[in-house]
């Protein structure tokens, strides 16, 4: 049985070596992961770029570079950790990942470790594929393609004491030219190789100076998130990729590879259940193509998982069939990346299939479902002209905004078919004599990315041509504010009202109710900024007590069959069956119910395990007469009524100030005997005061905003106890 380490720099997930480690220990292997370090998510270290270092450049939403996957320095107590972990394993072969940004880092971890190892010391991934002869000037060894059948070679010849040398897809120098060993053929059932290694036992953590082990931690994204890919390799040859390079290493096999649905499905069940799931990443880039696979997975993840997923999704010609389905299965976020609206620099220089009519259509079809998504965005390309920024600037205004944006300088990997015709044309990235132009169309791509009403907004700026010279000058947060804020918010109103065909006739509005609408004051509280807004939707939600509403992406129950309203029913005695939601809004309802902790119970019932309730209720708030007002709440009070479900975020929703104008509004009209008396007064003050509102910003941060808050908020999450199907058909089953 051989020993074996792999060390992971700043990657806790480390698909590949999850991989890797759970087949070797399939063949009775002692496999040990060693993770070292995090990124750093500093902003003010993002920008710091090291001499040799490949680094991946992006321009964020305030027009400013930084750097992807930016490395936290990795301290000598930290490197001595490392020593100690391995000194005490003494494994018999040491395995890195090594990809292109990351290649001196790890080329230092590995001088580190042969200055006190013997073992061997292999470098798989990306960069020791492509670019074989510089990795070796650090590594003993380059892992060259996929590592399923080399790791158990390299651990059979480890096991035995035998050469490296009958090892497939590996590459060595001894003082001259590398040695390369034939390849061997891909895995092309990828049911048969075993899920990644998840198990704590022999995962190691090292941060802060300080190890953890038998780290049970499985990414670094949020608790709740599970890593996957149902797929290798593309069906594409994007000339940046390295998957071209792939390709033509594995020419004549077939390279595109699928696991079942089944399979899949399988994998996520039984994670949802032992790591407390609530959201799937999906991380191929082909995961929404393939219609008659989506067909057969939907349905089998629907019924045995049934949680969010994020995935990429790409512009196929029947996308209105494909994202429909993705949706019904949980699709909440997704990528549909346009790179260049220039046909030319796709045609011509990337090799990559586009097609600008379907990719709008892709993402207006996301708007439409209500699925948040993201493009990205190529450019400080050096063949890039004007004319080709401004067919992705048309392009992106196309989409119609609000959606969000990854602007990335072209990064050229060494070893692609672009770095190979940049080397033949004698073309270098990085002419800092063209910096002024990308940096104005940059911020221009984030402005056409803010909102619907955009397009005006980048006219006027391509008219002021004191941008061009400055592109600094132009102000990405104060444009996003004045596009995104409440003056935005009526400039979209306005839009909307103004393409919006009544059915039929609409009747004149009277003028007293449109006099009464131009003279009611704003509303005399802010919301707190802090309150949590990043708890997805899911398959199926419910909002309590929405009537008058039309709440897309909710079942809208209420008392009364009032416009908008699914179903009429009351919140203590809810007409669906148990576990059916992924999420439930119960916002200013609990006040007005006789029994509120049946209310919760209800609320727990219908809740999908893993699924998040949103509670907003009153604490110093007026008595409303228009509907029954029993009771007030402290948060204190409110959680005393949630058991089992779990808080897992609490606050004031609205503050101190606004609880200070809404009590003087009403003393004030108590002074009135005369309805129009109090009317007046009522939106003559709330004109002059609430500009007050605004000082709840200063006081949300304060501990005491509790004795005199208005409304207080709790977001809850139900636990699993144990594992539950979701039943995808509708939820509400009994008589209303």
């Amino acid at each position: 049985m051989a020993t074996i380490v792999f060390v992971s720099l700043y990657d806790r997930n480390a698909y590949g070596q999850r991989l890797l480690s759970a087949n070797l220990k399939r063949h009775g292997h002692d496999c040990h992961i060693v993770f070292l370090k995090r990124y750093d998510s500093t902003p003010s270290k993002f920008r710091g770029v090291e001499a040799g270092e490949h680094a991946w450049i992006g321009i964020d939403r305030r027009g400013r570079e930084f750097k992807y996957a930016s490395n936290s320095p990795i301290s000598s107590r930290e490197l001595e950790l490392l020593r100690q972990v391995i000194e005490r394993i003494q494994p018999g072969l040491i395995g890195l990942t090594v990809n292109t940004p990351l290649r001196l880092q790890n080329s230092r971890v590995t001088k580190f470790i042969k200055s006190f190892s013997e073992a061997p010391v292999v470098w798989g991934g990306y960069d020791p594929t492509v670019n074989p002869a510089d990795c070796l000037d650090f590594s003993d060894y380059a892992c060259i393609g996929e590592g399923d059948t080399a790791i158990l070679e390299l651990a059979e010849c480890v096991d035995l004491g035998e050469s490296f040398e009958r090892v497939h897809n590996l590459a060595w120098r001894r003082n001259g030219p590398p040695v390369f060993t034939p390849r061997a053929p891909l895995l092309q059932d990828l049911d048969s190789a075993p899920w990644r290694d998840d198990d704590p036992q022999n995962k190691y953590f090292i941060e802060d100076g300080r190890l953890a082990e038998n780290h049970p931690v499985i990414n670094d994204r949020r608790p709740g998130s599970y890593q996957t890919m149902s797929s290798r390799g593309c069906p594409y040859r994007c000339s940046y990729c390295c998957e071209a390079s792939l390709k033509d290493l594995y020419a004549g096999e077939r390279f595109l590879r699928r696991r079942s649905p089944a399979d899949c499905v399988a994998e996520l069940a039984q994670a949802k259940i032992r790591f407390d799931l609530d959201e799937i990443v999906f991380e191929d880039e082909i995961f929404g193509m393939d219609l008659k696979w989506l067909s057969a997975f939907v349905p089998l993840y629907l019924e045995k998982v049934g949680l969010p997923f994020t995935a990429y999704v790409y512009p196929a010609r029947n996308v209105e069939k494909l994202i429909p389905l993705l949706q019904l299965a949980g699709l909440n976020l997704c990528c549909v990346a346009l790179e260049s609206g220039s046909a030319r620099i796709n045609r011509t220089l990337f090799d990559r299939v586009y097609n600008r009519d379907l990719l709008v259509k892709s993402a207006r079809l996301c708007k439409e479902l209500a699925i948040d998504f993201y493009t990205d965005i190529i450019t400080f390309n050096p063949y890039e002209e004007e004319s080709d920024l401004k067919d992705t600037l048309s392009v992106l205004l196309d989409i119609g905004g609000r959606y969000d944006l990854c602007v990335n300088k072209l990064f050229v990997l060494p070893g692609t078919h672009l770095a190979e015709r940049m080397a033949h044309d004698g073309v270098t990235a990085g002419d800092p004599s063209r910096d002024r132009l990308f940096h104005y169309y940059c911020r221009l791509f984030w402005v056409a990315s803010f909102s619907p009403n955009s397009r005006w907004v980048v006219r006027l700026v391509e008219r002021l041509r004191i941008f061009r010279r400055h592109p600094g000058w132009l102000n990405l947060g104060l444009v996003e504010w004045f596009l995104c804020g409440p003056i935005g918010q009526t400039i979209d109103a306005v839009v909307r009202l103004r393409h919006t065909r009544p059915v039929t006739p609409a009747s004149p509005v009277p003028w007293r109710d449109r006099l009464r609408r131009l003279a009611e004051p704003p509303a005399p509280l802010i919301m707190n900024p802090a309150e949590p807004k990043d708890f997805r939707l899911g398959r199926w939600n419910l909002y309590l007590g929405g009537g008058g509403r039309y709440l897309s992406g909710y079942v809208n129950l209420d008392l009364s069959p009032v416009p908008g309203v699914d179903v009429a029913a009351g919140s203590e005695q809810l007409p669906f069956r148990a576990d059916v939601f992924q999420r439930i809004e119960c916002d200013g309802i609990l006040e007005h119910v006789r029994h509120p902790a049946m209310v919760l119970k209800e609320i727990e019932r219908v809740l999908a395990p893993g699924g998040y309730a949103h509670l907003v209720t009153s604490f110093c708030h007026p008595f409303q007469e228009s509907r029954k007002d029993y009771r007030r709440f402290t948060l204190d009070g409110l959680k005393q009524i949630t058991d089992p479900l779990v808080v897992v975020a609490e606050g004031w929703r609205t503050g101190p100030t606004a609880t200070m104008i809404v009590f003087f509004l009403e003393y004030v009209k108590l002074l009135f005997p005369w309805r129009w008396w109090r009317v007046a007064s009522h939106g003559l003050l709330g004109w002059l005061l609430f500009p007050l509102r605004y000082l709840d910003l200063i006081l949300f941060r304060s501990p005491h905003a509790k004795r005199i808050g208005n409304h207080c908020y709790l977001w809850l999450r139900k636990p699993y106890d144990k594992p539950l199907p979701v039943d995808v058909r509708r939820p509400w089953t009994r008589a209303v």
